[in-house]
């Protein structure tokens, strides 16, 4: 795969999240293994389309995955092959067609370094799930 491909496969998801993310750091929740090439045009398209990444481990315990939907208050899911993921809006990666109409990207990225760019839960010292997070600061010096 080339980069102008992956670039168009981002753009593609995120014409895909687009009309679920209404403001910024809106979190976008990512349910497939992280041992494919989509997982690294989702986490461009997230980006792209203005929104927070979430990964989520669909093996993980079941009392962490609803702690984790409910704190991080996703507004889609981004999947790889599952049309459905509970009761939350979905967007299956594997299903989008090849070119999708794309618009400017969101205001609330004027200052892309203001936003953030992934959050994700660990259990550090305490042995409960806690969030955590980075800033696009990071992911802006790599990828415009």
């Amino acid at each position: 795969m080339t980069f102008a491909e992956l670039d168009a496969r981002a753009e593609n998801v995120a014409a895909a999240l687009s009309p679920f993310l209404t403001g910024p750091d809106q979190v976008v929740a990512v349910a497939m293994s992280q041992d494919n090439w989509q997982i690294v045009a989702s986490h461009l398209g997230i980006l792209k389309a203005g929104g927070t990444m979430m990964f989520l481990d669909t093996a993980l315990p079941e009392a962490l995955i609803t702690h984790m939907l409910k704190d991080a208050q996703p507004v889609v899911i981004l999947t790889r092959g599952q049309d459905k993921f509970r009761d939350l809006p979905t967007v299956d990666i594997l299903t989008l067609p090849e070119r999708m109409p794309r618009s400017e990207p969101p205001p609330w990225l004027d200052d892309p370094t203001q936003r953030l760019a992934t959050i994700f839960y660990t259990s550090g010292t305490t042995g409960h799930a806690q969030r955590a997070w980075s800033a696009r600061t990071q992911a802006t010096s790599i990828w415009p």
